[in-house]
């Protein structure tokens, strides 16, 4: 294992099971796991035994939350404990905050997705990419996230929340409900230019308070587009699409059912 701490960027390189009993809160951080990311107990992960969020980046220092690296890893909610998020990038203010991330083949799951016999503990949420605090136009939001080969299960809220978030770009997204009998969500609030490319979502989408600038691109079980919401784009195939009169934006996907109330929103 290598640990380093470089300024307040801290950087950590691992193979095996990391346990942690708080969360880990940073300006920014290059975290990369060595070896195999698969569905069992072993591997580069970081364990939370606690029941607060994991990994929290974007805050402490001014001018210093750009630039995160989180790859190969698994984040874990560790057995008997409930709730928190596991990865929250954050702003606070137009100097810090979280910006240029990338995070490509992560797992976010549960011990008990893992391996049986465990007691239960579950994330809250998977990721939540928070941009509430800066709404001012031209540095509003949590600015350029790339999401490559994320993958996140068995959360009880949201398993994503966008809140005003700014320049995402989602590949091959898969969210997969697991222990969670309600189903999965992955809300967008507010923000624009958010892309989801090849994404997988055995779950509901959902666009609220003036998400702008959106496209949807892959297998979603159902989309529902709220009255405010302007330049929405699906495609692919829809379970079910649910369109809010006001919303503007097009559906060309194979769509297997749809209720659209917006004059301004076409399904092909």
């Amino acid at each position: 294992m290598k640990c380093l701490i470089l300024g307040l960027l801290f950087v950590q390189s691992f193979t095996a099971p990391d346990v942690k009993t708080a969360a880990v809160d940073l300006p920014r951080i290059v975290l990369q796991g060595q070896g195999p990311v698969g569905n069992d107990a072993t591997g580069p992960m970081w364990v939370w035994n606690h029941t607060g969020d994991g990994l929290v980046i974007g805050t402490g220092e001014a001018y210093r939350g750009t630039g995160s690296i989180i790859e190969n890893v698994k984040l874990v909610k560790g057995a008997g404990f409930n709730g928190g998020t596991a990865l929250t990038l954050k702003a606070t203010s137009s100097t810090e905050r979280a910006g240029q991330t990338t995070v490509r083949r992560v797992l976010i799951l549960n011990q008990t997705d893992l391996e049986s016999g465990v007691k239960a503990g579950r994330w809250e949420s998977g990721l939540v990419i928070d941009g509430t605090a800066l709404t001012k136009s031209g540095e509003a939001g949590v600015r350029v996230t790339h999401l490559d080969g994320v993958r996140i299960a068995s959360c009880t809220g949201d398993f994503v929340r966008l809140d005003n978030a700014v320049h995402v770009v989602a590949h091959a997204m898969q969210i997969d409900p697991g222990q969670n009998k309600d189903g999965a969500k992955v809300r967008i609030r507010g923000g624009q230019q958010i892309f989801f490319t090849a994404a997988n979502i055995f779950g509901e989408v959902v666009l609220e308070e003036n998400a702008t600038t959106v496209i949807l691109d892959g297998y979603f079980a159902a989309v529902t587009i709220g009255p405010s919401c302007r330049e929405i784009v699906v495609r692919g195939i829809v379970g079910n699409l649910t369109v809010a009169a006001g919303a503007t934006g097009r559906c060309d996907a194979y769509v297997r059912n749809s209720v659209n109330e917006s004059t301004g929103f076409l399904i092909k």
